[in-house]
């Protein structure tokens, strides 16, 4: 379904019907709805809508969060998210088992080129991007047999000084790919 999703986008902005290339890649970013309608004729036409933003698009919504800054203590996203603080949160998956969240509590830890977070290192991509990069392993079965892949994983933060997203990436690259699960962390204290 995801494969379809995707060819469906680039058909339309190949074709120049839709979206215009951006040349950032885009991210699905909402749950993917169906529509059905009847023509003239009978038939049914069921219609895919699917919510999609850039990577800046994003970052810019989460930065105009209902959350104040000054409630949080400025508004330099490093310096908001710095230490504990309790977040609302919304996941989104796309092609792998993304687990939704709730309300919870979080802590970075932020030096001048990385941060710390839930025990892991995240190297300063960009303004306010964090990533990291492993190597994952996956099954593929195949006429019964079992093959251990070896897989590259990512995770992505982006923060703003309402909240911050969280990407994964599972065999896509973050800089040419889509998240297979996409968070968004509303700060609330």
């Amino acid at each position: 379904m995801l494969i379809l999703v995707n060819l469906i986008i680039l058909a339309c902005g190949q074709s120049g019907n839709g979206w215009e290339p951006t040349g950032e890649p885009l991210i699905i970013v909402g749950e993917i709805s169906e529509v059905s309608s009847t023509d003239e004729a009978g038939n049914t036409i069921v219609e895919l809508q699917v919510p999609v933003a850039t990577r800046t698009q994003v970052v810019e919504e989460t930065q105009e969060s209902e959350t104040a800054s000054s409630e949080v203590g400025g508004s330099d996203p490093v310096q908001v998210h710095d230490g504990e603080h309790t977040y609302s949160t919304q996941a989104y998956s796309f092609d792998c088992t993304c687990q939704e969240a709730g309300t919870v509590s979080r802590s970075f830890n932020f030096s001048d080129d990385s941060v710390e977070y839930a025990d892991n290192s995240y190297q300063k991509t960009a303004e306010q991007t964090y990533t990291r990069s492993w190597t994952g392993q996956t099954i593929l079965v195949e006429n019964g047999k079992e093959t251990t892949l070896d897989i590259p994983k990512h995770a992505v933060l982006i923060f703003s000084a309402g909240g911050f997203v969280l990407e994964s990436y599972s065999d896509a690259d973050p800089a040419s790919g889509s998240p297979c699960c996409y968070y968004e962390f509303t700060l609330e204290k």
